[in-house]
Order: C-alpha cells, then structure tokens, then sequence
C-alpha cells in the first residue's frame, strides 16, 4: 500500500470540513478542504421604470442575493482511499435530485408512477466561509452547478483487479455553485430602545436585540471572526513596522532599539 497523503493536522476537525447535507433525507457527505478557491459574490437587484424627460430611471430595491463558488480537490492517497472519494462524488451528484413518493399506480405502469415529493434543497458548512452565521450551523441552500474532473495526470486503479473494469481515479478538481437561501432576517432593523444617546433612531443587522459580541450578526454576518475591539501595535517611527517591544515590561531603550532594528531588517 501507498504512503497516505500527508494531511494537515487540523483536516480531521469538524470546522476544517466541507460539509454536505442533503434534506429531504438527511444523508451528508464531506470531503477533505484541500481548498483551491473561494469566492462570495454578493448581488442587489434594482428595477428602472423610465420617465419621460428623465435621464435616470427610478428605481426600485427588490433584493439582494448571494451566490457561493467553492473549488477543491478531491484526493486519494491509495486504492481503497481513491473508491471512498469516488462513492463521496457519486453522493454528492444524487443530491442533485429530487425526492419521488412510493408508487401509487399497480400493474406495468408501477415504475413510472411516482410523483415529485421534495425539491433537493441542501445544507452546507466550511468553518466560518460557509455557515448560517444567526446559529453557526449549516447554510441552506442548492447547488446550482458542480463539475468535476479526474486529474489524469495523478494517476488512476483498477477498482476490480480481477477483471481490469471500472477505474477510480487518484484526484479530482470539484467546484460547486451554490444559491443561499436565508433562513434568518438579512437587513437593518430598529435596535431596541430605538435611540441613540444623541437622540437619533439606532439599527441593528438582523435582530433588534444583540450585542456587539462574538456571536453578532452586526459583527459576523456574513462571515465569522470579527472583533469589535481592533488594536493597532504602535509604530512611533512611522516605519511601517509595529514597535512591538513597546508592549514589553520593563524593556530599556537599547533593547528596545536592537529588537526593532531586528523587526526592521526581517520585513
């Protein structure tokens, strides 16, 4: 057997994850986040009506909408490593598909006489880039597209030695598309209290009622992380580089020289 494909430490953790649900049957999939590209784009649309003698139309807010493109690669250290990854993409591509009921018709015509049950709406999580950022779980959702091809250059198996069919590929490159469906209030609303100190109505993204904390929507939607609290390391000589030994105690001006011209010279 092969060696395994070195991993980064955290790729086991849940929040280094891509994570895969699909709802109507609650089957999941996740794949390793040998990320290749990420992007968020984010879009309003606005209705003209044109007026006579106008130059600009008016217009009218009707939404905003955002769309997700995740790129990575699926890989496989071994064989056996490379037929799990292909059963993952398998999965994956079924969730494209809707949920049927049982049959309700007897006779031949049993097979065809399903009727469309649930659309395949789907749920996602990749640490903070993709998750519902009100409860830090999955964000709702469905594919719009995914692609993927075998990288014939990584090499291939024989998923069946014995008679030499069916290969299963080494690695992948998967991009997905994905349209975000909200399932929490995305836009400005009055805080409660409703005014300011200076008398002034005062807003709040999401919920009425939140403080500026980690778990704000003020702060993290629509992605986690930020800080209401940002502290700038001093840079008294206007170098472009952070005086770091000013947070060190009882530090004297020549140790504190030495350590920023060290600083300096490294950047």
């Amino acid at each position: 057997m092969a060696d395994r494909v070195k991993q980064p430490t955290f790729f086991n953790d849940a929040e280094f994850l891509i994570q895969i649900t699909h709802i109507p049957t609650s089957k999941k999939v996740e794949f390793h986040s040998w990320l290749t590209g990420f992007t968020d784009a984010f879009s309003s649309t606005w209705q003209g009506t044109p007026v006579y003698g106008r130059m600009d139309d008016l217009y009218t807010f009707t939404k905003t909408g955002r769309v997700i493109t995740i790129s990575f690669d699926v890989v496989a250290a071994d064989e056996n490593e490379a037929k799990i990854n292909q059963g993952k993409l398998n999965l994956l591509t079924q969730f494209l598909y809707p949920v049927y009921s049982n049959p309700v018709a007897g006779g031949s015509s049993r097979e065809n006489s399903q009727v469309l049950k649930a659309a395949p709406l789907l749920k996602m999580k990749f640490n903070s880039l993709i998750r519902n950022a009100d409860s830090n779980g999955e964000l709702v959702g469905f594919l719009n597209g995914f692609t993927y091809a075998p990288n014939m250059d990584a090499g291939q198996f024989f998923a069946d030695r014995a008679n030499k069919k069916d290969i299963v590929y080494q690695s992948h490159n998967v991009q997905l598309t994905y349209n975000v469906l909200h399932t929490h209030l995305t836009g400005w609303v009055q805080t409660e209290g409703g005014q300011g100190e200076d008398g002034k109505v005062t807003y709040s993204f999401g919920k009425s009622n939140q403080v500026d904390s980690g778990g704000s929507l003020n702060l993290n939607y629509p992605h986690g992380g930020a800080s209401p609290f940002v502290v700038l390391a001093p840079d008294t000589n206007n170098d472009g580089v952070a005086d770091l030994w000013q947070t060190q105690i009882a530090t004297n001006q020549d140790e504190a020289d030495a350590q920023q011209e060290a600083i300096t010279d490294k950047t």
